[in-house]
């Protein structure tokens, strides 16, 4: 943004160095936060600080280059056995380019460009033997051109343009580096890019000139001159960093990126010439005065003017928390973001507010006078001190405007502020309960409620000023009223530090309405959880159902008025304390409260059916008047605006405007851990290939069983409020909300792949609904890997096999044996029935022979007597020799398997009858019975009727 000297940009510039002021100006009434040595930051002499991308806060030191997540400190530094490693300890410039490489200027070692993937660096380093090394190793500036390449100046060596090819990180491909010098070998001063892309040098000697880095050539601004941007803060601290404004005579232009750091409220020069150590010396002028064709007074008195502190260098990051370097002391990190809290009456502890008015407001600390605030003012130190009435001890200004006071020595009185008349309430002094604060109220119908002495309770009507009074006290115990409460539905809740009581009062005869108590029944956790009360409140989109109770040190808890049971809240559930000490609801339904720890607002959300709740918690860090606050200190303003009262003042504030969304952190992971060992890439573990900030995946192996992962939200507003949740997809079945604690450890996790999701909120509990992810693979033991299981099943295949062979080869065997035994069993038989048969034959061929030898010798004797007789028998017992010879060939066949049928077709019943038949004489001379019975009177087939002859005469004739 470009600042002109008409009279319009001069207003502008007043609106805006205005507001940047007083933004400073109400934040320096707070004290910085410091961090240094003793927090992890390796040394305290900041030399240069920036903010990347990813939102991480990287300082160059004195003694190692560091990076800030809010929480820790990562120090780079030099290894001197690790080319990778950073060059030199001393870091002086630092700069990210628009591919979001750090480049690091070192004081004599040249520069470094960090890999933020591989976690390394590549040095650029000046070499007498290389031409193409950079001209000098004392790094004085760093820009970026608009085509990507790099412009370095160097201290007393000229400047470089440096072309990092495309493959530089992954193949360390030497840069092409041009190197020259300034007109007349002018030292060069600072260099700056306006929002155009254009260059500009400044030189030692205040010359300066735009710079063509196509043409090499320098173009020299005439009366041209750089200052640096700077804030001038309430106590006269001056801070300034290396971003200039180039003066050309006609204008102011910022020569950085303005989306980045706004414009400071003063210009910043050196003394007379421009020189390294100009932050050493103070010159400087409130750009709102700055006009044109006038010459800038460098010596005209400033709003503000104390002994004068240099600061340098600064940031303002995402957030808008101002972080300044400083000469040996570390870090100071400034709340610049505009207080939304306004906090009153400072160095007071408050412990009740009564508003009269959005603008005017009572209230009292712990001693007895009242002040009287009227805007951010105290306007009235005494309030009361006409009407000498000694330690009040509680007001209640009526809808008539009349004032009942309530004094710890007096009792209680009636006051009525346009005629300064004060009336003593001396009927409702019977029953006052001296040194003991208690409230009271006035209700719908104009009565007000006066707790007195162990539950008794006063009502006074202010029209008719008639007294009624009750008590709610049932067992005779002590009790003191802690709360009083009206509710929409015309119900009293009074709250004392044994429970609390509902009232339904009977107006016509107070003295006999119905009271029930509630109070913590350990036998039932539906029951009131903590009995001290401190406040009542109607559920903003339910009051006739739900009403809410805050307690002394059990957090809140929601009444079901129609069940009796109760829902409770408390510290584990997002309560920043379990002491509550009063509740009040906003225009959108929120229910804020106060504790020991800051103020906390509760969201009440309803999705599809159930009701969610969700807390932004609010501490000092945010602009409160301190954490602690206190019992009674609390009311809502006629225009919805709230007020809480602690230690240190009271806070008011617009609850919408508070709860705008602020900046919106991304959420990184930050360290790994393995066995409770941190894990760095390429390392032994073989966990990570990348850093773990950009790594989408890691591999364990069945060893590494103890993994830890730890996040951050890049919110560094105030990071101990910062809150995280995360899941680990196939463990957890539902998001585990973690609230501060920012890291997450699992044990013994099975073999598989896992996605681990973390969201993180921002110190108002703003959560960033994406998810960072991180894919887990765990790989399983060498034994339960799938080669190892196909080895099993190779391996059991196998044996099965193996045995299958064993089995088949051993039943062959069997059956083999088996069948040998029965092969010789068989041929044993066979030899026996052909030996039986055999001497059967023998005998059947012994007696045809013997016949036929018998008749040859007859006929040889008698041939006529004998001859043709003899002839018979031998022809006859001849053909039974051939038969004989033929069964004995039909056996031969049988042996060798060659026997053929000659079968016919007929009836094997009838023919099997008539073979019987045929031996039933040869059967009755032997003295034998020979019966033939088939169940079948007929079967035809095919069959052999000579072999079932012969099977039939065996059969026969065996014994």
């Amino acid at each position: 943004m470009k600042l002109y000297v008409k009279k319009s940009r001069i207003l502008f510039y007043y609106c805006l160095g205005f507001c940047l002021f007083g933004c400073f100006n109400s934040y320096s009434q707070f004290k910085f936060e410091s961090l240094t040595t003793t927090d992890g930051l390796s040394q305290g002499m900041v030399f240069d600080m920036l903010q990347d991308k990813e939102g991480f806060i990287w300082i160059a030191t004195k003694d190692a280059l560091n990076r800030y997540d809010g929480y820790e400190f990562k120090v780079f530094t030099n290894d001197p056995f690790n080319n990778s490693s950073l060059s030199y300890n001393t870091v002086v410039r630092l700069f990210e380019d628009s591919k979001g490489r750090i480049w690091a200027g070192t004081e004599n070692s040249g520069l470094n460009i960090y890999d933020k993937k591989k976690g390394v660096f590549h040095r650029l380093v000046n070499s007498v033997t290389n031409a193409n090394s950079i001209s000098g190793n004392n790094i004085r500036a760093i820009e970026e051109l608009s085509d990507g390449r790099m412009l370095i100046a160097t201290v007393g060596n000229g400047l470089n343009i440096i072309t990092l090819p495309d493959d530089f990180f992954t193949n360390n491909t030497s840069p092409v580096i041009a190197k020259f010098k300034m007109p007349h070998n002018t030292e060069v001063y600072g260099i700056g890019k306006d929002k155009n892309d254009r260059i500009f040098i400044g030189g030692m000697d205040g010359s300066v000139f735009e710079f063509n880095d196509q043409k090499i050539s320098f173009n020299p601004i005439v009366n041209g001159k750089l200052y640096n941007n700077g804030y001038l803060d309430e106590d006269g601290s001056v801070m300034i960093n290396s971003n200039l404004f180039l003066d050309d005579g006609k204008k102011i232009i910022p020569l950085f990126d303005t989306d980045k750091m706004p414009e400071g409220n003063i210009l910043f020069r050196p003394n007379s010439s421009l020189w390294e150590l100009h932050h050493r010396e103070l010159y400087f002028y409130d750009i709102t005065r700055w006009e044109k064709n006038k010459l800038t007074n460098w010596n005209e008195v400033l709003p503000i003017i104390k002994t004068t502190r240099i600061i340098y260098p600064f940031i303002i990051d995402k957030s808008g928390i101002l972080w300044t370097g400083t000469v040996g002391y570390g870090l100071r990190k400034y709340q610049t973001i505009e207080n939304k809290f306004k906090t009153l009456a400072k160095g007071n502890s408050i412990r009740l507010i009564k508003p009269l008015s959005d603008n005017e407001i009572f209230c009292v600390d712990f001693g007895y006078p009242w002040m009287k605030l009227k805007g951010d003012k105290i306007v009235d130190e005494d309030v009361f001190k006409k009407i000498h009435v000694s330690q009040i001890d509680n007001i209640i200004i009526s809808k008539t405007n009349e004032f009942y006071i309530k004094s710890d020595n007096k009792g209680y009185f009636r006051y009525k502020p346009a005629t300064n008349e004060i009336l003593a309430l001396n009927r409702i002094n019977v029953h006052q309960t001296f040194g003991k604060k208690q409230p009271f109220i006035e209700d719908n119908y104009g009565c007000i409620w006066f707790p007195g002495l162990d539950g008794q309770i006063t009502l006074l009507n202010t029209q008719t000023e008639k007294l009624d009074s009750f008590t709610i006290n049932q067992d005779g115990s002590k009790l003191i009223c802690t709360a009083l409460f009206e509710d929409k539905g015309d119900i009293f809740w009074v709250g004392t530090e044994s429970g609390f009581a509902k009232v339904k009062i009977n107006r016509n005869n107070v003295f006999s309405s119905e009271v029930i108590w509630f109070y913590n029944n350990p036998n039932n956790r539906n029951s009131l959880i903590y009995n001290h009360i401190t406040s009542f409140l109607d559920d903003p989109n339910e009051p006739d159902k739900y009403l809410w109770i805050s307690t002394k040190g059990g957090g809140i808890n929601r009444l079901d008025k129609i069940s009796g049971d109760f829902l409770h809240i408390s510290f584990k559930d997002g309560l920043p304390d379990n002491v509550v000490y009063g509740l009040l609801t906003d225009k959108a339904g929120n229910i804020w409260g106060s504790t020991n720890k800051g103020i906390f607002c509760l969201m009440i959300q309803k999705n599809k059916g159930n009701i969610d709740f969700s807390f932004r918690n609010f501490t000092k860090k945010e602009g409160l008047q301190d954490d602690e606050f206190n019992t009674g200190a609390y009311a809502k303003l006629p225009n919805g605006h709230l007020a809480f009262g602690g230690v240190n003042g009271l806070n008011i504030f617009d609850p919408a405007d508070v709860l705008q969304n602020g900046f919106i952190p991304n959420v990184y992971f930050t360290k790994i851990l393995v066995g409770n060992n941190v894990v760095s890439p390429n390392d032994k573990t073989g966990v990570l290939n990348e850093t773990i900030e950009y790594a989408k995946s890691i591999t364990l192996n069945h060893l590494q069983d103890i993994l830890t992962l730890e996040f951050s939200s890049l919110d560094f507003t105030n990071p101990g409020q910062n809150k995280y949740r995360y899941q680990l997809e196939g463990i957890d079945k539902e998001w585990i909300q973690s609230d501060t604690r920012r890291t997450a450890t699992y044990l013994h996790l099975p073999d598989g792949k896992y996605v681990f999701r973390v969201q993180g909120s921002n110190s108002q509990g703003v959560w960033n609904e994406k998810s960072t992810e991180l894919n887990i693979i765990v790989l399983p033991p060498w034994w339960a890997t799938w080669w190892a299981y196909l080895a099993y099943i190779l391996m059991i295949g196998f044996v099965a096999r193996t045995y299958i062979y064993y089995r088949l080869n051993k039943t062959k065997m069997e059956s083999q044996l088996i069948l040998e035994q029965n092969e010789a069993k068989r041929i044993k038989e066979l030899d026996s029935i052909k030996t039986q048969l055999y001497t059967n034959i023998t005998h059947e061929f012994r007696t045809p022979l013997t016949v036929i030898m018998g008749m040859v010798q007859q006929i040889k004797s008698a041939p006529k007597e004998h001859f043709d007789n003899g002839m018979d028998m031998i022809e006859r017992n001849g053909k039974n020799l051939l038969n004989l010879v033929n069964e004995m060939l039909d056996l031969s066949k049988l042996e060798a398997g060659k026997m053929e049928l000659h079968l016919v077709a007929g009836d094997i019943i009838q023919f099997l009858r008539y073979i019987v038949e045929s031996f039933h004489s040869m059967a009755e001379s032997q003295g034998k019975q020979l019966h033939y019975l088939a169940s079948l009177d007929n079967l035809h087939t095919k069959y052999d009727a000579e072999k079932l002859r012969q099977i039939f005469q065996t059969f026969y004739q065996m014994p």
